[in-house]
């Protein structure tokens, strides 16, 4: 499964003994070594035809240092990725697993440090070799540092080296430049969602296109053009299913009522938004303020199937609600499930197996009609299985965070202490 992982390092905080005591966990089995990677020396690209020059980029991490992760993406049983820092650095690593978790090799690109101090990262996993990197670049950052430009650094050996792609074409005036949603298609076709002001109840943003790999972007929507890309309402996932149908979820927040939910069928120059059915249960959901709406959590499993998560929240009767949408024929008609709890964060790995995590952690057989309770916790987290008994997610409450490991489906969990590797 092919995933983006975006990291706000504000809010990773290693868990600490003395923090927040999380149930339900066991000792973790350590995995046979794994051979080490080289040590990796980055190399700034400006162009194919340049000389690599040496500028002062975000320095690896030393080994040995414990690691706060954001979202986990796992491979395979004991490769994957992380985006991750430690409590004393500010910039986001790019971090590689060959052993279950337990150790990172930080294979961050050569990225310009900038005034701040603070260079946050989305990134776009696609398997062992393949991976797209964009940073967040500050106003005030690019208006005193006129050659320093927003780029996309790809890597096709897993991180040994990076190429930097042409500087990202900007308009005059945004208030800051924050990559929100970084996703491939295949090795070709990928999209970038920038957010670069706020206003109105709107949340302005930049829609980059490439087709050549990332080696090129075009920006294809901003506030300044008139165009269907919705500039208004909290956009949060962006998602494929085909090389050029996208979906875009987002949060009215209560301005205007409904679900905040597009569909793009020409690789994003246009969009329509969808009219998911509402729940019979509330058949006028949709149509009055009195509920709060929005849409989660989307993955397409394969190119028909697929899921989104809803969540709203009743003014009424301070009641939060919850479904599962479920499309079988690539988005063309979505049918509402109920799920265990109104407000969790769902994995599946085949179009019938999936886990949802709230105040247990669920699995499903069945494509979500039915849900198996687990173990109880009282974190919540993302799940990431990679097979029907293995998975991982960064588990968080209150501000704390720390990375499990289940090797049962789900039904107990085990703290790994992630590490730099050496």
């Amino acid at each position: 499964m092919k995933i983006r992982i975006s990291s706000f390092l504000g809010c990773l905080l290693i868990l600490f003994a003395a923090g927040c005591v999380l149930p339900h966990f066991g000792p973790a089995t350590q995995p046979p070594p794994a051979t080490p990677l080289p040590r990796l020396t980055p190399t700034f690209l400006l162009s194919p035809t340049e000389t690599p020059i040496v500028l002062n980029v975000i320095p690896h991490l030393a080994s040995g240092a414990p690691l706060a992760l954001g979202n986990i993406h796992m491979t395979s049983l004991y490769n994957g990725w992380s985006i991750g820092t430690t409590d004393t650095e500010k910039n986001s690593h790019i971090l590689h697993t060959t052993d279950g978790g337990f150790t990172w090799k930080d294979v961050t690109p050569p990225e310009l440090l900038d005034a701040n101090g603070s260079k946050q990262a989305i990134a776009y996993f696609a398997d062992d070799n393949n991976l797209w990197v964009s940073y967040a670049i500050v106003q005030s950052t690019l208006v005193n540092n006129p050659n320093l430009t927003a780029t996309v650094w790809a890597s096709h050996d897993g991180g040994k080296t990076w190429t930097a792609s042409a500087p990202l074409e900007t308009v005059t005036g945004p208030e800051f430049f924050t990559p929100g949603n970084l996703v491939f298609a295949d090795r070709q076709h990928g999209w970038l969602l920038v957010h670069v002001g706020v206003g109105m109840s709107h949340d302005y943003s930049f829609l980059y296109s490439t087709a050549d790999g990332g080696n090129t972007w075009t920006r294809i929507a901003d506030p300044t053009v008139a165009s269907s890309f919705p500039q208004v309402c909290c956009k949060k996932d962006l998602a494929f299913n085909g090389p050029f149908e996208l979906w875009l979820t987002g949060n009215t927040n209560g301005v205007v009522p409904g679900i905040f939910f597009y569909h793009s069928t020409d690789g994003g120059q246009s969009w329509a938004l969808v009219d998911l059915p509402a729940p019979s249960a509330y058949p006028n959901m949709y149509a009055t303020q009195d509920f709060v709406c929005g849409t989660y959590g989307i993955q397409f499993v394969n190119s028909t199937r697929g899921f989104v998560g809803v969540e709203c929240f009743s003014q009424v009767n301070s009641e939060n609600l919850g479904w599962l949408f479920a499309t079988q024929d690539g988005g063309k008609t979505w049918v509402p499930e109920n799920v265990p709890q109104p407000q969790g964060l769902f994995q599946f790995i085949t179009p019938s197996q999936g886990w949802y995590v709230a105040d247990k952690v669920y699995q499903t057989t069945d494509s979500g009609l039915h849900w198996t309770p687990g173990a109880s916790v009282s974190w919540t987290g993302e799940p990431d299985f990679v097979d029907a008994k293995t998975g991982w997610l960064v588990a968080s409450k209150e501000g704390a965070f720390a990375l499990v490991h289940s090797t049962n489906a789900g039904a107990s969990w085990s703290i790994i202490t992630p590490v730099v590797a050496p």
